[in-house]
């Protein structure tokens, strides 16, 4: 009855009595009451120790010593009680603690599939996980630990034991692989470019590193994300010390680049000097020795330059001084060939002269071309080669001119024959004509034809001689009077009547008629009437073609009128009905531009009226542009100040941020009244060639990764060929595919299609050199198989004959068997032989049996009927050892090794097997 007015012991304020109170205290809120509030750190510990259950050692709130004791205690109830059911508190718990030792416990240990699955995801023992991929029964728990297998070796491995029993684990195995290559390659790329950034700034060649730093900055940003933290820090450290040594050498290039301006200048000059007298093939005397005076004045001139730092200096040095030694050289081989070819450029200059005449012969041609071939040519080959050639395309253009003469004169001398024929037959009719104009071209034609033949020549000037009387004679007569030169005019304008000719030119000829009649002056007033009349009435007969045609032209400008009329109504009406305060511009302007075009294409009007017309027309265009004006000159203004925009993008540091704000500044070139042509043409000139610039960075950006890719391209195809040769030279080993792949790996990825057909072209390779592989080991298997059973069968036919004589033949000539350890097995078998008194191998005949009955069984070949109740006898052992243990003894290779140990076996003489039935074993072994 007194026990409710004593205090429990748990609640003494003694701690040692509290402890001692704790021992016999089982409930758990009381104990955690205890452990989060009680002042006594011993007091907590001892009630931390005394509670159970994982959920209620959660519900602590501790210190950090404490807290050791909590996350012990967790840790031996897990350990101690694998059938812990899993929560997520236990898991947080569990990544809280990262206690190694616990989570491998339990991941190999509980019961729990799923704290088996929180525990192998904290695991960092490789082989804990490999053993977990493979063994595990839970599939969960297989695939975290195989998607937290890093190592190539292990994976392979894993791969190796885990076989086909989970393809998801084995697929996630895989990609693992791939990950892992990928990161190699990934690590192989930042490498490399980490050995270029060390390279840049240690050359002076400041400005192509600066270009290539930015470069590979660029594309190299997207690859750091997917490196750890450490890859990432060394190479922003790399870039930064690449960055430091060009900006050094920026500030040593500004404080030398006036030296470094003069010395190029230098080397240009000299340079430029050997590239002028390279175009050269000799000079004079006087020639070498101003160009060696010249030279001299460089070089004094070079020397006056101060001294750079040591490696430029070298460099401009070597530059320079190879230079003037070139030109030095070039000087003096040319007077070499000026003395050598002194005869042949007289005849060059001989054919040159020749080419300057105004006419020439063959013969002078012929005596050209025979002093040349007298001449001695120079020993140069190159200088002959080259004078050859000068002299046959003068002699060449020569020839062509003399073609080209003879042509000339035999046409003039065909155009004289005809001329004089024509004032033959003139005069034939007593008629004057042209006769003496043409007689006087016939005499200037015989001055300029010089190289007219002489025969044809005189023959000329005699027809001349004999017409020249008749032409004085003529020509008197027409001084009498002009009655017949009328008549001629009248005959001229009947002609005109039928003559095929333009209006134009009908017009024209008429008109010049009429003047002609009235230059030649007063007539006698009884022939005037008839005369005109008669001279009247044929040019007005002739000139009514035109007049039809001029009519018609009066009635096209009457129309023309009109229409100009009607465009400047629609002018006025533009200016006059237009809403001019909220305007449609660019209607407009469309409407105006295309009003001032029909005004162009409308055809002429005539003079009395053009002005009148002409002036309504610029009015009404001045009352519609007034208004124009003014948006023109703010359309303007914005597009400049789009122009403006997009050159100051040129020169952003962030190309795709200038790049999108370039098309939208794009978008917004829309003129709404255009200016004139020119002005249009120069801004949108301005305004491409902004564009352009922004755009050609990104461009020379998409090169230099495309040229970078290009490398990786050809170094993959190259390597792509190699492997393909070495497969299809048959001279390929698992070693040497091995090495094609890390050599794969070290070249990098390619982010493109060129490089998914090459990853493609690669596996298709490797594949190749796989099955290759796998048909040789198969090969080499049978092979081995074979060995093995020739030798079984000799010695089991010597074991029955014992004719030693052919039992040893028989052996030597054998196939050697490549696996040295088997070979020496089966020469002890022979010498064993060969000694019966030795027992030779120890195995029993009864085991010989059994892996003879076992392959038969692994096999699923016939044993003999005598052996059926044996043999089922033995299936029941292997099915009984295959489930206690989990393995099959009916894998090849254990069916390889149990032929190869049976053949090994020396049977007793009295139970030496059928051969049949050993042969049916080995022909199986072959085609399994």
């Amino acid at each position: 009855m007194f026990s409710r007015f004593l205090k429990p012991k748990w609640q003494h304020k003694d701690p040692k009595i509290r402890m001692i109170g704790i021992d016999s205290l089982n409930s758990s809120e009381t104990l955690v009451e205890l452990a989060n509030h009680d002042p006594e750190q011993s007091v907590q510990a001892a009630a931390i120790k005394k509670l159970n259950r994982i959920e209620d050692l959660l519900k602590i709130t501790a210190n950090d010593v404490l807290q050791l004791q909590i996350d012990l205690r967790i840790s031996n109830i897990l350990i101690n009680n694998p059938l812990t059911a899993f929560t997520p508190e236990i898991g947080q718990q569990l990544a809280r603690m990262a206690n190694t030792n616990l989570n491998e416990k339990l991941a190999t240990q509980s019961f729990d599939a799923d704290i088996r699955n929180a525990a192998a995801a904290l695991v960092s023992d490789k082989t804990v996980l490999s053993k977990l991929a493979v063994e595990d029964s839970s599939h969960e728990v297989r695939l975290t630990a195989a998607s937290l297998l890093d190592d190539e070796a292990i994976i392979h491995r894993t791969l190796k034991h885990l076989g086909k029993k989970d393809k998801r684990v084995s697929k996630k195995l895989r990609g693992n692989l791939e990950s892992l290559a990928a990161q190699k390659a990934l690590n192989a790329q930042l490498d490399k470019t980490k050995k270029i950034l060390s390279t840049l700034g240690n050359d002076g060649h400041w400005k192509r590193d600066q270009t290539r730093l930015q470069t590979i900055i660029n594309q190299t940003t997207e690859l750091l994300v997917q490196v750890n933290q450490s890859e990432q820090s060394q190479f922003k450290l790399a870039a930064a010390n690449a960055e430091q040594r060009i900006e050094q050498q920026i500030g040593n290039s500004k404080a030398l680049q006036p030296i470094i301006d003069a010395k190029a200048s230098q080397c240009q000059l000299i340079e430029d000097f050997y590239t002028n007298l390279k175009k050269r093939h000799r000079v004079s005397i006087n020639e070498a020795d101003e160009f060696s005076l010249t030279l001299d004045a460089l070089l004094d001139d070079w020397d006056e330059i101060p001294v750079l730092e040591e490696k430029q200096e070298i460099e401009f040095s070597n530059r320079f001084h190879h230079g003037l030694t070139q030109a030095r050289g070039q000087i003096t081989k040319l007077q070499s060939n000026s003395r050598q070819s002194h005869s042949l450029e007289k005849c060059v200059q001989k054919a040159e002269q020749l080419q300057k005449q105004k006419t020439i012969n063959a013969v002078q041609i012929k005596r050209l071309k025979q002093d040349w071939d007298k001449q001695i040519k120079p020993q140069d080959e190159q200088l002959a080669a080259e004078y050859q050639q000068q002299f046959s395309q003068l002699c060449d253009t020569l020839e062509k001119k003399l073609e080209k003469q003879e042509q000339i004169t035999a046409k003039s001398l065909t155009e004289i024959n005809q001329w004089l024929d024509n004032i033959e037959t003139t005069l034939a009719t007593d008629k004057l004509g042209d006769a003496e104009a043409l007689s006087h071209k016939v005499q200037s034609a015989l001055r300029q034809q010089r190289e007219l033949p002489q025969a044809e020549r005189q023959k000329i000037q005699q027809r001349l001689q004999d017409i020249n009387p008749k032409i004085r004679e003529l020509s008197g007569w027409r001084h009498w009077g002009t009655d017949r030169a009328r008549e001629e005019l009248i005959d001229e304008a009947i002609v005109l009547k039928d003559r095929q000719q333009s209006i134009e030119d009908r017009a024209s000829a008429i008109k010049l008629l009429r003047k002609r009649w009235k230059d030649l002056g007063k007539i006698d007033p009884v022939s005037h009437q008839r005369l005109w009349k008669k001279f009247d009435t044929a040019c007005t007969e002739a000139y009514s073609p035109c007049k039809e045609y001029f009519s018609k032209q009066a009635e096209q400008r009457q129309q023309h009128l009109k229409q100009r009329k009607q465009i400047c109504s629609k002018l006025e009406s533009l200016a006059s009905e237009t809403d001019w305060s909220s305007p449609d511009w660019r209607g407009i302007d469309k409407h105006f531009h295309q009003l001032r075009n029909q005004w162009r294409n409308t055809g002429s009007v005539s003079k009395k009226d053009w002005n009148t017309v002409y002036k309504r027309f610029n009015t009404a265009v001045d009352s519609v542009d007034k208004y124009l004006q003014d948006e023109r000159r703010i359309n303007l203004n914005q597009r400049q100040a789009l122009i403006e925009k997009l050159q100051a993008l040129a020169e952003s540091e962030d190309l795709n941020d200038a790049i999108k704000e370039a098309r939208e500044l794009q978008k917004q070139w829309q003129p709404t009244v255009t200016a004139k042509r020119s002005d249009e043409n120069k801004m949108w000139k301005q305004f491409r060639a902004a564009s352009d610039a922004v755009f050609d960075r990104k461009k020379q950006k998409q090169q230099a990764e495309n040229l970078e890719s290009q490398k990786l391209v050809e170094a993959k195809e190259e390597l792509c060929a190699e492997f393909e040769d070495q497969i299809l030279d048959k001279n390929i080993s698992a070693g040497d595919t091995a090495k094609f792949e890390d050599r794969w790996a070290a070249i990098g990825y390619i982010h493109n299609k060129e490089g998914t057909q090459l990853n493609h072209r690669f596996n298709k390779a490797k594949k190749s050199a796989e099955v290759f592989l796998q048909a040789k080991k198969l090969e080499q298997r049978k092979q081995l198989i074979e060995q093995v059973y020739q030798r079984k069968i000799a010695l089991d036919q010597f074991q029955q004959n014992e004719n030693r004589a052919e039992f040893e033949n028989l052996w030597s000539d054998l196939e050697n068997i490549n696996d040295v350890a088997l070979l020496e097995q089966f020469d002890a078998l022979y010498q064993s032989a060969l000694m019966p008194a030795n027992d030779g191998n120890n195995t029993t005949q009864n085991d010989s049996d059994l892996l003879l009955l076992d392959l038969e069984i692994a096999l699923e070949l016939e044993s003999p009927s005598a052996l059926k109740e044996q043999r089922m006898t033995r299936q029941v052992e292997r099915l009984a050892n295959k489930l206690s243990d989990g393995n099959s003894n009916d894998s090849h290779q254990q069916c390889d090794k149990n032929f190869i140990k049976y053949c090994l076996t020396k049977t007793e003489k009295s139970v030496i097997a059928d051969s049949n039935r050993l042969k049916k074993i080995k022909n199986a072994l072959g085609g399994k």
